[in-house]
């Protein structure tokens, strides 16, 4: 019997021993699963990255061939429309995808989910939380070209909008859209748990082992294979001890680690409850609880089956024991002996291993053992320690591979206690963006490294966490181990591991985006504020942006110029061979530069000096095409006014030096032909032909007056005057001389104020301008339209650059007539240029207006198109006064004289004709050629001479030097100063030489007698 008993104490140790090895099996077993669980769970958004980032490469991929399969023949809108159609019917992701795509405007291209939305702008449409959706995809796409985005959204049928989804955009050049999808966080989750669920349930181990599964509160999920999750609540449920199976499933499951359970339960094949053991572990996330057990009557019906045959045999051996008597009791004592001990030696031998099996991998050598049912024993335990072995394996795989991928990551991610902060661990990414290394780190927290550059950060970072137990996308600034600042994009959340709760932060080093974007902040803001024109187009020539300046001078609005070509601003000034050489030069990688003329929003021209050039990107290709354009139409308008009077007074410089010698020719005909009509009778068959030399001689001098006053060297009597009678005066009489057919329209504000001028020279301005406008309507009916008001002209209303701000008379002459192309007008003021057929003109009109308005300090401009008419505009300085003076002159009759005159000129025939007429007169007359001779005369008797008359223009000494030197002997002695033109010469200039009087060629015997008159009745 004392084998019997050290049996049954054995037995006692060997079920201890095999509780505790099945309480490890259990655990390794659950926690395995629960590991695959996790990896599962934290491939949910991997998954979903990948499923959409994926499809969104099909849609850009269908897209593509089809735009280059019909790109040569069919148009950008049907193109449009078969990629929309193409993309708008696929569903995915069990028939929740779908695609969407929108242009750089926000504007919706394609919405497959809901068609309604497509052509309407999307861009103030924002998530739940505010997020400007479409904004923030087109940030991306610009950024990176493609890119994922997280935002909260609405999901059909629901009323609550605050469901996490991820989309997944990228750029379709061609046309410049974002073509995406999207899927909902939580869909995805769903379908992993229903993998999950589909494989844990059918997961074995040992020879009827099986794991089972519920929801916190006692929702069944699945037990033995089956997914029970559409069952029955079974919080209730309870074993024959009154042991609430699922509430206690449900509190060791929230215990940091899991926990294991007792209860009683039925087996699958038999009716009666069996004591049982099962390890429970939570998934928090899920709120999950997977677990698996065992029953314990195994060892014991193993040990009470042994301990019954052990038993027989010892009864056996009793009996033949009693049989065999004396004889046999050494024997069988020595057997017994013997028995026992090899029961001892398996029993030492179970107990050795289960010893060593709680801590590394072993096995137990069946050879060793005597009983078969201790090798029977010993082979159940070594499956069960290799099936340990395999599931801490698979952890250890597991494991690997989450190791290098912390540490391999570009990312900086690190691991730090909740409680103290602590670093636990870094990876290379930290090390790389902090500059600490692993040793510097470990054990310290980032307060001893002062790692938060604003500590404001910090908080928001610990506030989230506490709050949520998660921070996503959280920008903040890092200060390196060289005091360098770092940028960063941090998530963070809180994990259990163990009985401690950590915190995983991963950061992104976003520095070098930050910088490119201030740079890029920084560009845009001195594009936006310099005075040339921007514009940036995309390597189609669709403009994508402009600055004000752009806007300005174009008159168009950024919103009306996005998405355009250029070509709206085209003029048609230019052919078609322009545009295709600044194309070809800028799609080969080539700068165009030169000069365009384009239209304005309001139809106005303008013309520009644009430089383009294209933009690459990092592998050379052509991305966008920008410009830089100068309004130059100003600078033209003034060169052109510039160079326009220029010419005119290179002309009037030439027609001032010819008119001295016009009027010393014409100065002798005018004479003698007045001295001819005074001695030749009425009735002599002369006198016609001398008449007509005297009136040509008269109409010679007259256009010497005009290229005079063309060239400003002429005289003008200059004084204030009011124009508008002298307006009426010159109308009365070009109505007597013109067709009744052609109207006249006067519109003379009476209160222009006056203007310094010649009412002579204002007479011949009206005359002349009506003259050419009723010439242009000579051939058809018409209306001559006379109008004249004051005008207030600044800076920027300048007809030519000599004007000065302030108030103009503003005379206005136009004509129905048949109007001037440019090639004409360019030319009008030149002198000696006409239209006219020969005998209707002389060239002379428009070049003496101009002339004569120049000369007042005024300006002339003209509007004309061919069949249009024409419309002259003189402007004329105003003098604010009050009325301007009139002034009359008498006529008086020519008066002779006795006094003696010296009389000089380098001209024989002038000065013959003026000896005779001064004679005629009764004066004494003394002649010389020379200024010279002249001098001297007078020199012998100076008061021989009572006036000495004298030409400016002669050699050796000019008529004003002779002055000078007559004054010098004589200064009280008079004298008149005669010249063919009056360059050099002015009032205020023979009052300071002290000459009385001033002449200009050729003169009249009545004017040269009242001069000399008044001259001499003065003295």
């Amino acid at each position: 019997m004392s084998e019997y008993t050290e049996f049954n104490k054995n037995s006692a140790s060997v079920k201890e021993k095999f509780v505790a090895s099945e309480k490890q099996i259990l655990k390794t077993h659950v926690q395995t699963a629960l590991e695959y669980v996790q990896y599962m769970r934290n491939q949910t958004e991997k998954r979903l990255r990948n499923s959409i980032k994926g499809r969104v490469n099909e849609a850009c991929a269908i897209a593509l061939n089809i735009y280059n399969e019909n790109k040569e023949s069919k148009s950008r809108y049907e193109i449009k429309k078969m990629i929309k159609d193409a993309l708008r019917p696929i569903r995915f992701n069990q028939n929740r995808g779908y695609f969407f795509a929108f242009n750089m405007e926000g504007i919706e291209e394609l919405f497959a989910d809901r068609p309604e939305m497509e052509g309407k702008n999307m861009m103030a449409v924002q998530g739940a939380k505010g997020e400007d959706v479409v904004p923030d995809m087109i940030e991306i796409i610009k950024a990176r070209k493609e890119g994922f985005y997280s935002y909260t959204w609405s999901k059909p049928g629901e009323s609550d909008a605050n469901h996490l989804k991820i989309a997944y955009v990228k750029y379709f050049e061609p046309y410049g859209w974002g073509i995406g999808t999207g899927e909902y966080l939580e869909d995805v989750e769903k379908e992993i748990q229903e993998e999950v669920l589909e494989r844990v349930s059918k997961l074995r181990f040992e020879n009827e082992g099986y794991f089972f599964g519920s929801i916190y509160g006692g929702q069944p999920l699945f037990i033995n294979g089956k997914i029970t999750k559409t069952t029955k609540n079974i919080w209730e449920l309870t074993d024959p001890k009154g042991v609430k199976i699922i509430q206690e499933q449900n509190r060791a499951a929230k215990e940091p680690g899991g926990g294991f359970v007792s209860y009683f339960w039925q087996k699958m094949d038999s009716e009666e409850f069996s004591p049982k053991l099962a390890y429970v572990v939570g998934v928090p996330e899920w709120r999950w609880i997977i677990g698996a057990g065992v029953y314990l009557d195994t060892m014991d019906e193993i040990i009470l089956s042994k301990k019954k045959a052990l038993y027989h045999d010892f009864l056996k051996r009793a009996v033949l024991y009693f049989v065999v008597m004396i004889f046999m009791s050494f024997l069988i004592l020595f057997w017994t002996r013997y028995q026992a001990h090899k029961i001892q030696s398996g029993i030492r031998l179970f107990s050795n291993f289960f010893k060593i099996a709680s801590s590394q991998t072993t096995a137990i050598d069946t050879a060793g053992l005597q009983f078969e049912e201790f090798k029977s024993i010993a082979v159940s335990a070594n499956q069960m320690i290799e099936t340990r072995t395999e599931a801490i394996q698979a952890l250890r795989e597991s494991e690997e591979k989450f190791r290098l991928t912390f540490l391999s990551s570009p990312d900086s991610i690190n691991l730090n206690r909740v409680e103290d902060g602590i670093y636990l661990e870094i990876n290379e990414g930290f090390t790389k963006i902090m500059g600490y290394s692993r040793e510097e780190v470990i054990g310290k927290s980032s307060l001893d490294f002062d790692i938060w550059n604003d500590p404001k950060d910090k908080d928001r970072l610990v506030s989230g966490l506490k709050k949520d137990g998660v921070v996503e996308n959280l920008e903040a600034a890092f200060q390196g181990k060289g005091g360098q600042i770092k940028f960063g994009l941090m998530s963070a959340r809180i994990l259990k591991i163990g009985n401690e709760d950590i915190i995983l932060s991963i950061t992104r080093d976003i520095t070098e985006r930050n910088q490119m974007e201030a740079d890029r902040k920084r560009h845009l803001a001195a594009i936006e504020q310099i005075a040339e024109g921007v514009v940036i187009t995309n390597a189609d020539g669709n403009i994508e942006y402009v600055n004000p300046a752009f806007e300005k001078t174009t008159g168009y609005s950024k919103q009306e110029l996005i998405g355009k070509n250029p070509r709206i601003l085209k003029s048609g000034e230019h052919n078609e061979l322009v545009y295709r050489q600044l194309w070809e030069t800028i799609i080969t990688g080539n700068t165009w530069n030169g000069r365009l003329t384009n239209k304005r929003k309001d139809g106005s021209f303008y013309t520009e000096d644009a430089t383009i050039s294209p933009v690459l990107d990092k592998s050379g290709k052509l991305i966008n095409f920008v410009a830089v354009k100068r309004d130059v139409t100003d600078e033209i308008r003034m060169e052109k006014v510039l160079q326009q009077s220029q010419k005119m007074e290179a002309i009037g410089t030439l027609a001032g030096g010819i008119a001295h010698d016009f009027n010393n020719i014409l100065f002798p005909i005018v004479g003698h032909s007045e001295m001819l009509l005074e001695d030749v009778p009425d009735d002599s068959p002369y006198r016609e032909s001398i008449n007509e030399i005297y009136t040509g001689s008269l109409r010679a001098r007259d256009l010497v007056h005009q290229i005079l006053a063309f060239s400003r060297q002429g005289t003008n009597d200059l004084k204030l005057i009011k124009m508008q009678p002298i307006i009426k005066e010159a109308l009365k009489l070009i109505r007597s001389t013109i067709p009744a057919t052609i109207s006249i329209n006067q519109s003379l504000q009476p209160n222009c104020d006056a203007v310094k001028a010649d009412p002579t020279q204002i007479h011949q301005i009206v005359m002349n301008l009506a003259t050419n406008a009723y010439h242009a309507m000579e051939e058809t009916e018409g209306e001559l339209k006379v109008s004249l008001k004051e005008v207030e002209l600044g800076q920027y209303h300048f007809v030519n650059s000599d004007m000065a701000p302030g108030s103009y008379a503003c005379l206005t002459i136009a004509d129905t007539g048949t109007g001037m192309d440019k090639k004409t007008i360019d030319k009008i003021f030149d002198p000696f240029f006409t239209t006219k057929v020969k005998g209707k003109g002389t060239g002379m009109g428009l070049s003496v207006v101009h002339g004569i308005v120049k000369a007042m300090n005024g300006a002339i401009q003209v509007y004309t198109e061919p069949g249009t008419g024409t419309q002259f505009h003189v402007y004329l300085p105003v003098i604010k006064t009050r009325s301007a003076k009139k002034e009359t002159q008498a006529n008086e009759p020519i008066l002779g004289g006795t006094e003696s005159v010296l009389l000089v000129d380098d001209e024989e025939g002038i000065i013959a004709m003026e000896k005779q007429v001064l004679e005629r007169l009764g004066y004494q007359v003394t002649s010389r050629t020379s200024s010279i001779e002249a001098l001297e005369a007078f020199r012998a008797s100076p008061d021989k001479f009572d006036l000495v008359i004298t030409d400016k223009a002669m050699p050796k000494m000019p008529g004003d030097k002779l002055a000078v030197e007559l004054i010098k002997i004589r200064h009280d002695i008079p004298i008149l100063l005669c010249t063919g033109f009056s360059e050099s010469i002015s009032e205020e200039k023979i009052k300071s030489l002290n000459i009385k009087g001033f002449l200009l060629k050729p003169i009249l015997i009545k004017e040269l007698a009242q001069k000399i008159r008044e001259v001499l009745d003065t003295v």
